[in-house]
């Protein structure tokens, strides 16, 4: 393990155990943490089992204890662990910070929170560690309780750098006996967990706003007239979901210009049918731009009218153009009852609006694209702008639905329209398919019907076919292909994976299907 700055205090105990063998190392003198930098075998002290160890594995070993060591070998960092030990508290705050850090970092056993019960400096040190991300997880149960025993103490709120707040309202078929009908709850949109006005959202946020460097929050209980107030020195990443607030009426450069570092912007706002799309600075507002170092947005039901694009940074990584939530999902949630005042909502934009918006972008470093809309006649020039003015993606995330009636999916005239991007590297397209099968169950006829497990045949040709097409017209740099797929009723990723092998002096193109995996739509 190295550290810099290099910590001299530390000294090094080597042992090295044969395979089926055990050493023995006299008891330790005070709490040590100890690290694997090569080998295998195992560890254990006191009464505690046996811990597999490998190399990279720290941990913990309180005082008093002798320690066998089993079948490897083990270079230990240890400084109670020699005859005349060193303190870690001859170390520096920052060399502790840093050594507290790279524990937590790698431990297996967690030791930081029994090494932070060692004495009042190691735990002021060890405070913003444990306590920096808080993730409070809600339900109606929750907060029929008093607030203090669910809410996160008022003692912690200092060291709180993100804070990440979920509902867990039970909601769904498999809630009930089979025989039961199901009488769905208020949608996940509107949590009546989150709106409980004992949460103290307000209050918490005034106490924590010059220390939070994460913010991912509900919109449905959040005082956006709060966070417009407050200075957010520290911040840089803001996450908002759910339905656009009508209070402030204020634009959303000017509500939330008190965040001059900000890195990542996500306003995943759900607008309803004939709202207009989401201006960040509407037409003709006056105002300076306010995050310089903006790298990731994401803006659902973007404005094409709206005047932020043409000021971002050109060092822009990230930029998604995506509905929330998103056509596909919605189908989803459709077959699952939603309430019907929650039926109407913004169906996702045209190619045409979201060429009118990349054209007035400048970012020649862009390496991640995320669009969503309804296909039209401004299609292939959509994607052919795509591809000549931000020529760096890596990745490209496309999802493409078709108008009412329309069955014929042109995938040879998108992959031709991509076929510039040198250095793409995975491509994530819905293309909406006739052949793709229902999400949910089939309730509309009156009987249950439950789909199939596999997808039909004619669909998976459907798929390996476009990802042929793929492969043999974008650049050779391309690894994968990834189709939006319903699978077993849940949102997934079906990947192929695209080789090119040499075959009698000629490359030939190959697709292969690699795996599933799940469709995210989680904050992480």
């Amino acid at each position: 393990m190295v550290y810099d700055p290099p910590i001299p205090e530390f000294s090094v105990v080597r042992a090295a155990v044969p395979a089926g063998e055990t050493e023995i190392h006299p008891p330790i003198d005070g709490p040590s943490i100890a690290i694997v930098t090569s080998g295998k075998g195992s560890i254990a002290w006191g009464s505690s089992d046996d811990l597999q160890l490998s190399e990279g594995v720290v941990f913990f070993i309180g005082a008093g204890h002798e320690v066998e060591f089993h079948g490897g070998r083990l270079l230990l960092t240890a400084p109670n662990m020699i005859r005349k030990p060193s303190s870690l508290l001859d170390l520096d705050d920052y060399s502790l910070i840093h050594l507290l850090q790279q524990v937590k970092s790698t431990d297996l056993t967690r030791c930081v929170e029994p090494l932070s019960s060692t004495c009042r400096r190691m735990r002021e040190l060890s405070m913003p560690l444990l306590f920096g991300l808080i993730r409070q997880h809600l339900s109606v149960a929750d907060t029929s309780s008093p607030p203090e025993s669910y809410l996160v103490p008022e003692s912690l709120w200092p060291y709180i750098k993100a804070v990440k707040l979920r509902c867990r309202c039970i909601d769904g078929h498999l809630t009930l006996p089979v025989r039961e009908r199901y009488e769905p709850q208020d949608s996940d949109v509107i949590c009546g967990a989150l709106a409980n006005p004992t949460l103290h959202l307000d209050r918490l946020l005034r106490f924590a706003h010059l220390s939070l460097e994460t913010l991912s929050l509900p919109t449905e209980p959040s005082s956006m007239e709060t966070i417009a107030l407050l200075d957010w020195p520290r911040l840089r990443e803001l996450k908002l979901r759910g339905l656009r607030w009508t209070s402030p009426d204020l634009p959303i450069i000017r509500s939330f210009a008190g965040m001059p570092n900000l890195r990542v912007l996500s306003l995943e706002l759900m607008e309803q049918d004939g709202a207009t799309g989401t201006a960040l600075r509407p037409r003709g507002f006056s105002a300076t731009y306010p995050w310089p170092y903006l790298d990731s947005l994401l803006v659902s039901h973007p404005d094409p009218d709206d005047e932020v694009y043409a000021h971002l940074p050109q060092t822009m990584q990230i930029l998604m153009l995506r509905s929330w939530p998103h056509e596909c999902i919605r189908r989803w949630q459709e077959v699952n009852y939603e309430p019907d005042q929650l039926r109407s909502y913004r169906s996702p934009t045209s190619p045409s609006a979201l060429l009118h918006i990349l054209r007035a972008c400048y970012m020649p470093h862009l390496r991640n694209l995320g669009v969503e809309y309804r296909s039209d006649r401004s299609e292939v020039s959509f994607l052919s702008h795509v591809a000549s003015n931000f020529p760096r993606l890596t990745s490209l995330e496309l999802h493409r639905y078709r108008p009412d009636g329309d069955v014929d999916i042109p995938v040879l005239d998108i992959a031709r329209s991509l076929a510039s991007l040198a250095d793409l590297r995975i491509l994530k397209i819905h293309l909406d398919f006739p052949e793709m099968q229902w999400p949910m169950p089939d309730r509309r006829s009156g009987i249950t019907h439950y789909w199939t497990l596999e997808n039909p045949e004619d669909f998976e040709q459907r798929l390996r076919a476009a990802t042929a097409t793929f492969a043999q017209v974008l650049k050779p740099c391309l690894k994968q292909v990834w189709h939006f797929i319903y699978k077993c009723f849940q949102l997934h990723w079906r990947i192929y994976d695209v080789d090119r092998v040499p075959v009698n002096g000629l490359i030939e193109t190959r697709v292969e299907l690699l795996d599933n995996v799940t469709y995210e739509t989680e904050w992480r």
